[in-house]
């Protein structure tokens, strides 16, 4: 990781420009090193483990808080925002329309519902009764609503 950072013009001057995948792959390692080590130094169960690594795997930001198993987004959001940046947050797991309207829970329930069939019908979620994960539009917008509420903290 350390010789692709810095080959790569990320730190220092190099040949090959860095790009998306880079910086995902990069990502991923360093998310799959920190699982590892929290599975093998850990002494835990493996569900406890798998809940620290999920936190370890969720996005950077205070946007989102779990609070007894139900996420809540903290800020002030548009509805397909809030949509977006609760599916981020779950970006690896399948979210059913009933978890979403539940930690959407101060929204509308047909607002929440419209915003859903907007997101399948635009491409950004795929998906159907069993839950919808973001597509890779999806994830890029998702994104771009995550960075722009870390610019304003």
């Amino acid at each position: 990781m350390y010789s692709l950072r810095s080959k790569r013009n990320i730190v220092h001057k190099g040949e090959v420009d860095p790009n998306s995948y880079d910086l995902r792959l990069l990502y991923a390692c360093s998310q799959w090193i920190l699982a590892e080590l929290v599975r093998l130094c850990g002494g835990i169960s493996m569900r406890e483990a798998g809940a620290i690594i999920d936190e370890i795997e969720a996005p950077v930001g205070p946007t989102v808080e779990g609070i007894d198993g139900q996420m809540l987004v903290l800020a002030a959001l548009t509805i397909k925002q809030e949509a977006l940046v609760l599916l981020l947050r779950r970006y690896s797991a399948r979210t059913t329309a009933c978890e979403l309207e539940k930690c959407m829970d101060r929204r509308n329930p047909s607002s929440v519902q419209r915003v859903r069939r907007e997101l399948w019908r635009a491409k950004l979620i795929a998906g159907d009764a069993s839950g919808y994960l973001l597509t890779q539009t999806g994830l890029s917008e998702a994104n771009t609503v995550t960075v722009e509420l870390l610019g304003d903290s």
